[in-house]
């Protein structure tokens, strides 16, 4: 079972499938696998914030997507240059690692 995020409405699904079609919009979904992720707050220049730490850092973002907004935080899927030294990154998990992607729905 993998994961996939939809590209367009930012809807989460899984499937055994390679090629996968959204449910709510219809568009093809993006597997999560080689993705990062991160919870920041849901407040204005918090993702701005850690976007800032990745620069410190020498780090450069090649994608990034809020996913959710979910109680008082904003769940962010990116990908960067340098994963190993973003994951040294307190709070940046690899998104395949995430365990809310493990409860959602699947579209077989």
């Amino acid at each position: 079972m993998r994961a996939f995020v939809c590209l367009s409405c930012s809807q989460i699904s899984c499937s055994t499938r390679e090629a996968v079609a959204c449910e709510i919009c219809g568009d093809k979904m993006a597997p999560i696998e080689g993705s990062l992720h991160v919870s920041v707050p849901d407040r204005p220049g918090a993702l701005a914030e850690f976007l800032k730490t990745l620069a410190e850092r020498q780090i450069n973002v090649t994608a990034i997507r809020v996913i959710a907004r979910r109680s008082e935080e904003a769940q962010v899927l990116f990908s960067v240059d340098k994963v190993d030294a973003a994951l040294e990154i307190p709070g940046v998990r690899r998104a395949e690692d995430v365990a809310h992607f493990a409860g959602v729905t699947g579209t077989e």
